[in-house]
């Protein structure tokens, strides 16, 4: 390990610069990950900041750090002199190994944590700033996620809130793909001629998004449809 780099640090760096980007794993053990990735490919604490500000709305995955901590490396590296000072201290730098977390699990994760807080039971414990936060990123992933944020509530709808939170993975069958924007077009249209102009998505249930998805004719999954049916 750096011995330059704490991991409370850089969990620290990661959650202020990285925050409410897409992809962030809303969890502490995901968290670690990539600080341990961060201690292991920085040489300081500048290096790490230098890294994290070469990204941009989406969180990175471990190669992508990596290959940036790599390229940035020259400006950051101490003389020959404190680097062999450095290894006679703390040894030789040990390769990069550790168990890569699923990117779909933190996907699931970021959207599941983002409703949890936005609009669950999560929602009693946040102060008025935290929940701005979880607003506005459960707002983002309705915006380009929209059909994996109605799986993880028709989800909620269907267990006890305790029951997913503890979970570690998604269920079988969770996919995060991109937003069909046929799809969503087409239910907008339903919802402007059915209610005499557009309300806006906020005016609108997920159960009332799925009722219309049937109506037009789009496949549900067996849990929407058991929930509009129940």
């Amino acid at each position: 390990m750096n011995a330059y780099v704490n991991e409370d640090v850089a969990c620290g760096l990661i959650r202020f610069h990285l925050s409410g980007f897409r992809g962030y794993p809303n969890s502490e053990a995901g968290e670690k990950v990539f600080a341990r990735c961060f201690q292991e490919c920085c040489v300081s604490v500048a290096h790490v900041q230098a890294v994290l500000n070469s990204f941009d709305d989406e969180f990175p995955t471990l190669r992508e750090i990596i290959t940036t901590a790599n390229n940035l490396r020259s400006q950051f590296e101490p003389l020959n002199s404190s680097l062999e000072e450095w290894e006679q201290q703390y040894g030789k730098p040990q390769a990069f190994s550790i168990d890569v977390p699923d990117r779909l699990t933190l996907h699931w994760q970021a959207i599941r944590d983002a409703l949890y807080y936005a609009e669950g039971p999560g929602r009693n414990k946040l102060g008025t700033q935290s929940h701005g936060f979880w607003q506005q990123a459960l707002e983002r992933d309705t915006r380009e996620w929209p059909q994996a944020v109605m799986d993880i509530r028709t989800e909620a709808d269907a267990l006890d809130w305790d029951e997913i939170m503890a979970r570690e993975k998604p269920p079988e069958g969770f996919h995060a793909a991109a937003k069909d924007l046929a799809m969503w077009s087409a239910l907008k249209a339903h919802f402007a001629k059915t209610r005499g102009g557009w309300p806006g998505w906020g005016k609108i249930s997920w159960r009332e998004t799925v009722a219309a998805m049937r109506e037009l004719g789009y496949p549900l999954t067996h849990e929407q449809q058991q929930t509009i049916d129940g």
